[in-house]
C-alpha cells in the first residue's frame, strides 16, 4: 500500500490520460503543423503521425490490462468499456483496487505508469507558446522585427536573424525610445517590455485627449518616447 497523496495524484492521472486521449487522436489526421492538429481531415489518407500512432497503441495496451485486472479480481466489474476514454475513467474510479494492493510494486507500477503515459501525451499534444513580437530589430537597416522568446530570455529578428537576450534588447529599446515609430498594439508591447504595462484603454483615452499626438496619420505611428513617458508618470502617481 502507498500513500494518500501519491495515490490520489495517479487517480488524477488516468483521469487526465481520459481528456487528452481525443486530441490524440487529432494527431492522427494531416496537418503542416502542430497549430493545425484540428482541422478536419482531407478525403485523402496520408500517413499517419507514428508517435500519435503508436502512443495512441501503448494507452490501449496499458488500459486493456488494467481493466481486464479489474474483471478478473473484483465481483462488481461486469464488462470492459468499448472506449478507450472510457476505459482510462473506469481505471481513474477503481485506483484503490491497485494502489491499496499488499505489493507495494504493483501500486507503485500503477502510479508511475500514469505518470509516464501523462508526461509522453502532453510532449505531443501540448506545445509551448510561439514567440511574441517585441519591437523593431535592433540591427541598423533591417526592417525586421524582434520576437521573444521567454523560454530562452532571447529576442531573435526574423529577417536578419540578430540574437540578443531579452534584458539587452529592452535596454536598446529605451535608449531609441526618441526615435521609435509604433501603431498603438506595438507601443502596449513595448511599454509592457520596459515595464510600464498599460491598458489599451488608457491608450486610447491619451490619444482621444491628445495628451499623445500621432506622428503620421495614415498609418497611425506614435513615439515611443512620448507614450513612455506619460505611463511613467502615470505610474509615479498611482505609487505616490
Amino acid at each position: 500500500m502507498i500513500d494518500t497523496p501519491t495515490a490520489s495524484e495517479a487517480a488524477d492521472n488516468w483521469r487526465r490520460l481520459a481528456e487528452l486521449v481525443p486530441l490524440v487522436r487529432l494527431y492522427l489526421e494531416p496537418r503542416r503543423g502542430h497549430s493545425e492538429a484540428g482541422r478536419t481531415a482531407p478525403k485523402s489518407k496520408p500517413p499517419l503521425d507514428v508517435d500519435a500512432s503508436d502512443l495512441l497503441l501503448y494507452l490501449d495496451v496499458s488500459a486493456s490490462f488494467y481493466c481486464s485486472a479489474l474483471l478478473m479480481e473484483t465481483n462488481d466489474v461486469k464488462r470492459m468499456p468499448d472506449a478507450l476514454e472510457d476505459q482510462l475513467r473506469l481505471i481513474a474510479k477503481r485506483y484503490g483496487h491497485f494502489t491499496a494492493d499488499a505489493d507495494e510494486k504493483i501500486a507503485l507500477d500503477f502510479c508511475d505508469e500514469a505518470q509516464e503515459l501523462v508526461r509522453k501525451v502532453e510532449v505531443l499534444v501540448i506545445q509551448p507558446l510561439p514567440p511574441q513580437w517585441a519591437g523593431p530589430c535592433a540591427m541598423g537597416e533591417c526592417d525586421g522585427g524582434m520576437f521573444q522568446s521567454k523560454a530562452q530570455g532571447t529576442a531573435k529578428c526574423d529577417t536578419c536573424g540578430a540574437l540578443m537576450t531579452f534584458s539587452d534588447w529592452a535596454e536598446w529599446l529605451a535608449r531609441k525610445a526618441e526615435i521609435v515609430l509604433m501603431d498603438r498594439g506595438e507601443i502596449l508591447v513595448a511599454l509592457k517590455t520596459l515595464g510600464h504595462p498599460t491598458k489599451s484603454k488608457t491608450l486610447d483615452q491619451w490619444v482621444t485627449r491628445k495628451r499623445v499626438l500621432a506622428v503620421t496619420v495614415a498609418p497611425e505611428m506614435f513615439r515611443l518616447s512620448e507614450v513612455l513617458g506619460l505611463a511613467e508618470k502615470s505610474k509615479r502617481r498611482v505609487a505616490a
